[in-house]
């Protein structure tokens, strides 16, 4: 054998979504520091980064819940806990327009993070990022279900630059409703003198307040996703597998099965175009699929000896300790020009009585550590971790492994979501979660 890499066996350590704001190297938990010994010794250690890393000199773009951006000094923190992969494709990449997608991609090329998902234009934003490791080269390809249209990327062309922006897969909403209804919609159209979009629609569909509606003998909503974004990512997703031993693949997707921006709840279910999607990729090359989106557990599914994580819920949640919201934000909640960024978290969260601090299921979630080879899967384990519900704004939202008393209870709840899948995990002595392979 003449290198390292013939064994033909990787570890890669998959979490979810990434929101930091404050240090992590000044800690020493027993828990935490065995969580961190886990990433170090993988050989890939992925997390979907969902802040912008500038100083805060740049204007904002459209306004949103939170705009995410933290010190860029917190990257070497990633660094330091272990995270050699990062996914950049998020709803968060466009909260500070071109200028922040610009500015985080400066202060990453300062670190040895590899990183896929946001670009100068289109091209660069589907590419992947190369991670060489002893065990193997592994690409990285990160898109987004859940984006602004303002922040997709767009192309180079001979006569016109690019626009930076994220790698979208985007999606179309077809509202089916009966004939009869279908008439009556028209109706009112006509008489409230709505002008009706006829562009790209087929025989049996209506444009209306810019949704489209289809004729169908049963209420329902189908999501298809755009062919152009398809092709191009699957393109991507070939010439990752034709210069790398390993594709991983990293989709952020905050829908529901209904199309919808997750509502409370359904976010811990998989929408079907999803699952679709997920299994037309590993058809095409790329050998594991980390979602993330919701900040809560999804299932995960085993297809063709390739895993699909859904969702990893939360890795780190850090998004209430940002330090700077530009004024949209607290408009938004009927603050004034004097209100503090505290100001702006109490009123949200009612003083952590409602939202993300009231919802025991987005503080706690799964570190996956996977065992890949050429054939495919060989093992899976699942790490339970904690990230502080309930404890006060500035201890929260940092990652442990759980406690005792809670880790087969959460473990539990993977296993629940993942059985539609067809998928068994059990919990085991060791106090982690096993993925029993077939």
């Amino acid at each position: 054998m003449l290198y390292s890499s013939e064994k033909n066996e990787i570890t890669m350590v998959l979490s979810g979504d990434a929101m930091i704001t404050r240090p992590l190297s000044v800690f020493d938990e027993p828990q935490f520091l065995a969580l961190s010994y886990v990433f170090k010794k993988a050989d890939v250690s992925f997390t979907n980064l969902e802040m912008l890393m500038h100083d805060y000199g740049i204007s904002p773009g459209i306004p949103g819940g939170v705009f995410a951006a933290s010190d860029p000094k917190n990257l070497n923190e990633l660094e330091w806990f272990g995270v050699n992969m990062v996914a950049l494709a998020n709803n968060h990449s466009w909260d500070y327009s071109e200028g922040g997608i610009l500015n985080h991609l400066a202060n990453l090329k300062k670190t040895n993070l590899i990183y896929s998902g946001i670009g100068k234009n289109l091209s660069e934003a589907r590419a992947p990022g190369y991670l060489d490791t002893k065990a193997g080269r592994v690409a990285l390809i990160s898109l987004t279900t859940t984006f602004p249209e303002a922040g997709r990327a767009v192309h180079q062309r001979p006569d016109a630059i690019g626009r930076p922006g994220v790698n979208p897969l985007g999606y179309e909403q077809i509202h089916k409703l009966p004939l009869s209804k279908i008439k009556e919609l028209k109706t009112i159209s006509e008489k409230m003198g709505y002008k009706e979009n006829k562009k790209g629609l087929k025989k049996n569909q209506i444009d209306f307040l810019t949704k489209t509606f289809e004729t169908s003998k049963e209420y329902g909503i189908d999501i298809r996703t755009n062919k152009s974004d398809e092709s191009e990512i699957i393109k991507w997703i070939k010439e990752a597998k034709a210069m790398a031993d390993y594709v991983l693949v990293s989709i952020h997707c905050h829908e529901d099965p209904s199309g919808g921006y997750s509502s409370n709840g359904q976010r811990e279910q998989t929408p079907e175009f999803l699952r679709n999607f997920s299994k037309k990729i590993l058809d095409n090359g790329a050998d594991v699929i980390a979602g993330h989106g919701p900040h809560v557990l999804r299932g995960m599914e085993i297809y063709k000896n390739k895993p699909i994580f859904y969702s990893l819920g939360n890795f780190i949640f850090q998004n209430d300790t940002i330090k700077w919201h530009p004024h949209p934000t607290y408009e938004n909640f009927g603050l004034d020009h004097y209100a503090t960024p505290s100001d702006f978290y109490n009123v949200r969260y009612d003083g952590d009585t409602k939202g993300f601090p009231a919802m025991k299921y987005y503080w706690e979630s799964v570190v996956a550590e996977c065992v890949l080879t050429p054939k495919g899967v060989k093992k899976i384990n699942l790490f339970p971790i904690e990230l502080g519900y309930k404890l006060p704004r500035p201890q929260r939202g940092r990652p442990v492994i759980a406690r005792e008393e809670n880790k087969q209870r959460i473990i539990n709840k993977l296993a629940d979501l993942s059985s539609d899948f067809g998928t068994e995990i059990q919990y085991s002595e060791r106090g982690v979660g096993e993925v029993i392979l077939k």
